[in-house]
């Protein structure tokens, strides 16, 4: 009697193989061809493997600096984020736990400052990169969505604020200090050009909108109370 051969399950990303005794059970795992527990557990951080997996390499020491400081920027919103002010919005207004959630999760996800605004700022930066007549070409000719029924018209920019009055002190900062790291050719574009662009949207990079009057006031009497 012969063992039958042992199968490998893999994808572009990842791959598997069998145990001895078990073809269910796993018993080692490679992502991009790094055994995942053998040799980078333990030995390589979150941010090195979130590149791995993306960009199926090994990120450089800078990259992996850049990274970790973006992490850090983009970690812990704050009350003016536009998800953390719609969950507060309906604690303030004695929504459940659930429909703050959902609140919360549908801005994250659109067009004011959600993952789509996002994707759509990064489809302008992968057509126009550094160009900056191109920039103005797009600004000004905005494309117009496929599917209506499900992503309304924006309403302004992508990547832009349209309820600022300038680009906030620590967007600032940030985009200076990442601009300053040298993987960043386009952050020191884009801090460069940033009054220029600016100036073409009508509004201010980048797009955490200021809360109302309302919000404002109720969340910080409570803030205050408590």
């Amino acid at each position: 009697m012969t063992d039958s051969p042992k199968e490998s399950i893999r994808s572009r990303i990842w791959r598997e193989e069998p145990e001895a005794d078990n073809p269910f059970a796993a018993s080692a795992c490679y992502c991009h061809g790094y055994d995942v527990y053998g040799d980078v557990l333990g030995k390589s951080g979150w941010i090195e493997y979130l590149f791995l997996l993306f960009m199926g390499e090994r990120p450089t020491l800078e990259q992996v600096k850049l990274l970790e400081d973006l992490a850090i920027a983009l970690a812990n919103p704050g009350p003016r984020d536009n998800s953390v002010q719609a969950a507060m919005n309906g604690g303030v207004g004695g929504s459940h736990n659930a429909a703050c959630l959902m609140a919360a999760l549908a801005v994250g996800a659109g067009q004011l400052g959600g993952a789509r605004e996002v994707a759509l700022t990064m489809e302008i930066w992968t057509d126009c990169r550094t160009d900056l007549d191109a920039w103005t070409s797009r600004l000004n000719n905005p494309s117009r969505e496929e599917r209506a029924d499900v992503w309304p018209t924006m309403e302004h920019p992508p990547g832009f604020d349209p309820h600022g009055a300038s680009c906030p002190t620590p967007i600032r900062q940030l985009l200076r200090h990442l601009s300053q790291q040298p993987p960043a050719r386009s952050l020191r574009w884009l801090d460069a050009q940033r009054s220029a662009l600016e100036t073409v949207a009508d509004c201010p990079l980048p797009s955490p909108a200021s809360p109302p009057p309302r919000f404002t006031t109720s969340v910080s009497h409570r803030l205050k109370v408590r």
